[in-house]
Protein backbone atom coordinates (compact mmCIF):
# COMPACT_ATOMS: atom_id res chain seq x y z
CA UNK A 1 0.00 0.00 0.00
CA UNK A 2 1.42 3.35 -0.97
CA UNK A 3 0.68 6.87 0.17
CA UNK A 4 1.36 10.09 -1.68
CA UNK A 5 2.64 13.08 0.22
CA UNK A 6 2.83 16.64 -0.97
CA UNK A 7 5.25 19.45 -0.32
CA UNK A 8 5.93 19.88 3.39
CA UNK A 9 4.02 16.76 4.44
CA UNK A 10 5.05 14.72 7.46
CA UNK A 11 4.93 10.97 7.73
CA UNK A 12 6.33 8.18 9.84
CA UNK A 13 4.97 7.20 13.22
CA UNK A 14 8.39 5.88 14.17
CA UNK A 15 9.50 9.50 14.44
CA UNK A 16 7.45 9.60 17.63
CA UNK A 17 9.47 6.85 19.28
CA UNK A 18 12.86 7.41 20.86
CA UNK A 19 15.71 5.27 19.54
CA UNK A 20 13.53 3.75 16.82
CA UNK A 21 14.66 3.23 13.24
CA UNK A 22 12.46 4.35 10.42
CA UNK A 23 11.16 1.54 8.25
CA UNK A 24 9.87 2.85 4.93
CA UNK A 25 10.85 3.30 1.34
CA UNK A 26 10.47 6.76 -0.14
CA UNK A 27 10.21 7.37 -3.86
CA UNK A 28 10.70 10.95 -5.02
CA UNK A 29 8.19 12.24 -7.55
CA UNK A 30 10.72 14.59 -9.12
CA UNK A 31 14.39 15.44 -9.11
CA UNK A 32 15.83 17.56 -6.32
CA UNK A 33 13.37 16.23 -3.75
CA UNK A 34 14.64 16.62 -0.20
CA UNK A 35 13.56 14.67 2.83
CA UNK A 36 14.34 15.71 6.40
CA UNK A 37 14.36 13.33 9.34
CA UNK A 38 13.86 14.92 12.73
CA UNK A 39 14.47 13.68 16.22
CA UNK A 40 11.34 15.12 17.81
CA UNK A 41 12.72 14.85 21.33
CA UNK A 42 15.80 16.90 20.45
CA UNK A 43 13.74 19.29 18.31
CA UNK A 44 11.28 19.87 21.16
CA UNK A 45 14.15 21.31 23.21
CA UNK A 46 15.40 23.57 20.41
CA UNK A 47 12.12 24.55 18.77
CA UNK A 48 9.07 23.39 20.75
CA UNK A 49 6.57 25.03 18.39
CA UNK A 50 7.95 23.25 15.32
CA UNK A 51 8.21 19.95 17.21
CA UNK A 52 4.58 20.25 18.30
CA UNK A 53 3.43 20.95 14.73
CA UNK A 54 5.42 18.01 13.36
CA UNK A 55 4.13 15.74 16.12
CA UNK A 56 0.52 16.63 15.24
CA UNK A 57 1.14 16.09 11.51
CA UNK A 58 2.74 12.70 12.14
CA UNK A 59 -0.19 11.70 14.37
CA UNK A 60 -2.66 12.77 11.67
CA UNK A 61 -0.75 10.73 9.10
CA UNK A 62 -0.66 7.72 11.42
CA UNK A 63 -4.43 7.85 11.83
CA UNK A 64 -4.91 8.10 8.03
CA UNK A 65 -2.72 5.03 7.52
CA UNK A 66 -4.67 3.11 10.17
CA UNK A 67 -7.96 4.06 8.50
CA UNK A 68 -6.60 2.90 5.13
CA UNK A 69 -5.56 -0.41 6.67
CA UNK A 70 -8.98 -0.86 8.29
CA UNK A 71 -10.67 -0.23 4.93
CA UNK A 72 -8.37 -2.70 3.22
CA UNK A 73 -9.01 -5.34 5.88
CA UNK A 74 -12.77 -4.74 5.61
CA UNK A 75 -12.71 -5.12 1.83
CA UNK A 76 -10.63 -8.30 2.06
CA UNK A 77 -12.97 -9.71 4.71
CA UNK A 78 -15.98 -9.04 2.47
CA UNK A 79 -14.27 -10.77 -0.45
CA UNK A 80 -13.52 -13.81 1.71
CA UNK A 81 -17.09 -13.94 3.08
CA UNK A 82 -18.70 -13.46 -0.33
CA UNK A 83 -20.38 -16.62 -1.70
CA UNK A 84 -18.90 -15.90 -5.15
CA UNK A 85 -15.40 -16.03 -3.63
CA UNK A 86 -15.98 -19.68 -2.73
CA UNK A 87 -16.27 -20.56 -6.38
Amino acid sequence: MGHRYGLGACFGASALLANHSRTCNVLAGSNNTRIAFYNLIALSKKNPRKASRLFQEVMDDTLRVIQDLESSIGATSQEIDSPSALG
